[in-house]
């Protein structure tokens, strides 16, 4: 803290002495009325000196706010945001919060960027999002949907999905809730459409999951979990031989390494379930947020 104070202090004195001597030489060249003398220019623009607390906020929002993909530097950004969090935490500023939740976000301590988001004052429905999606990220199901409820008019798509995937694994939500949330998303993403697959099966809603995830299929015909719920949702409509001969493009498109005894058992006895997903390029998508 006194090092950090003492490079500012001598920061500033530096400058003022630079601008002592550029008034000294305007006055010589005759300059003087035309930019006003040093006092003059002093007493229109008072100087403003940061106090010690002011100078370490700024260096720490610097800190947090330079980010390079280095592993040098991932490491430096890793230190500071464990070392500096207990300051952070009791500092009542929303920026360094801010500031601080995202760097964390970046470095993958996601436990610190939670903490962080949570002592933000100023709640908004990005501010709600982007701390849905780190929890969600953390497997806190119940507390990311909890935030991501008075944002829902307006999530992102990476939002909608991991919504639609929490609302899930807490359970007792309605199919219509999963279908106004993933609407927007149906014509783009898989990922919607395996959801609403998968929630139309567990309601034994056969034909719709069917249809729903032969499409996600077709946008994504590498995904293996995709294609297995397929084949189970085939095999419990009663069309066991269709399932069947879904198997050999199943290996060709997927490149799995099941032996045949293993596929048959998931297509005989798989759990059709949500399974939670990783959320590509997390620390952007906070970015975009808050």
């Amino acid at each position: 803290m006194t090092k950090k104070k003492n490079i500012v202090d001598d920061l500033l004195d530096s400058i003022s002495e630079f601008g002592a001597k550029l008034g000294d030489t305007m006055e010589e060249l005759g300059l003087g009325d035309l930019f006003g003398t040093p006092s003059e220019t002093a007493a229109q623009k008072p100087k403003v000196v940061p106090t010690a607390e002011e100078a370490h906020r700024e260096g720490l929002l610097s800190t947090f706010r330079h980010r390079k993909n280095d592993e040098a530097e991932r490491a430096f950004l890793k230190d500071a945001v464990g070392k500096y969090a207990p300051h952070v935490l009791a500092s009542s500023n929303d920026e360094l919060l801010t500031a601080h939740a995202k760097a964390a976000v970046w470095v993958e301590d996601l436990a610190t960027a939670a903490a962080s988001f949570e002592e933000v004052q100023k709640q908004t429905p990005r501010l709600h999002e982007a701390r849905g999606l780190v929890l969600y990220t953390l497997k806190r199901f119940p507390s990311a949907s909890t935030q991501f409820r008075p944002a829902e008019d307006s999530l992102s798509n990476p939002g909608r999905l991991a919504y639609a995937a929490a609302l899930f694994q807490n359970g007792s939500t309605p199919a219509p809730v999963y279908q106004t949330l993933l609407a927007p998303l149906l014509e783009r993403h898989a990922q919607a459409n395996a959801i609403l697959g998968i929630v139309a099966a567990r309601t034994v809603n056969y034909d719709a999951a069917e249809r729903y995830l032969r499409r996600a299929v077709e946008m994504n015909p590498h995904g293996e979990q995709t294609q297995l719920d397929l084949m189970r949702v085939l095999v419990l409509a009663g069309k066991k031989a269709e399932a069947y001969a879904l198997t050999s493009p199943f290996y060709v498109q997927t490149g799995s390494q099941r032996d045949q005894t293993a596929l048959n058992g998931e297509l005989e006895g798989r759990m059709l379930t949500v399974r939670p997903f990783k959320i590509a390029n997390l620390s952007a998508v906070i970015d975009s947020l808050v």
